[in-house]
């Protein structure tokens, strides 16, 4: 299920830059309240996958990652 979400997420954000939109921002107003492990099974990964959907077709468009209350995880989220 959360594999199908984040496709649809990459999807939608891949519409708005064909659309004209110059820069994409990514919301996660919940990763930060996980556990390290399991922001590391239930949030990573897909956070991710639109991320790297987002390059493949659009390298040039800036994105900018914003997850709340996430100071336990900044080392895993740089990776």
């Amino acid at each position: 299920m959360l594999g199908k979400l984040a496709e649809s997420i990459a999807e939608y954000a891949l519409y708005q830059i064909d659309a004209g939109a110059q820069v994409i921002q990514i919301f996660d107003s919940w990763a930060g309240h996980l556990s390290p492990r399991d922001y590391d099974e239930f949030a990573a990964p897909y956070q991710k996958m639109v991320l790297d959907k987002i390059k493949e077709k659009h390298p040039e468009v800036p994105t900018v990652t914003y997850i709340k209350h996430s100071g336990a995880l900044i080392e895993r989220i740089a990776k």
